[in-house]
């Protein structure tokens, strides 16, 4: 009887090496090309952790863009079809977001209070 290779359980979080996440943080237009190299449960983890922070956003914008909507909701919870949506037409949502960002008007923040102008 020969014996078969297991292959792994796509739904299964498996431990990511160091090389890989640094490879993601310095290419995020590459996301998807490393991300399919991981298990699709990492991958909507790894996304919705940089989802969250802006100046990761992106990145986990391209990696959502690697899961399907079953796997983003196991991660997103209620949010998952707002993220599979966003991350199916990211350029237009970044392009919506940096629109957003430009076109708000907020005062400058400074550290000078009105005695020190």
């Amino acid at each position: 009887m020969q014996s078969q290779k297991r292959r792994p359980d796509p739904n299964v979080e498996e431990p990511i090496d160091e090389s890989t996440i640094d490879r993601l943080l310095l290419s995020p237009s590459q996301a998807f090309e490393i991300g399919q190299k991981l298990p699709a449960a990492n991958r909507a983890q790894i996304a919705k952790f940089c989802y969250q922070r802006v100046h990761m956003w992106e990145l986990g914008l391209r990696l959502a863009g690697t899961c399907d909507l079953a796997t983003l909701a196991m991660a997103f919870g209620q949010g998952a079809e707002t993220i599979f949506e966003q991350s199916r037409n990211i350029e237009q949502t970044l392009d919506a977001h940096g629109n957003t960002e430009k076109s708000s008007k907020q005062a400058p923040v400074t550290l000078a209070g009105p005695d020190l102008k």
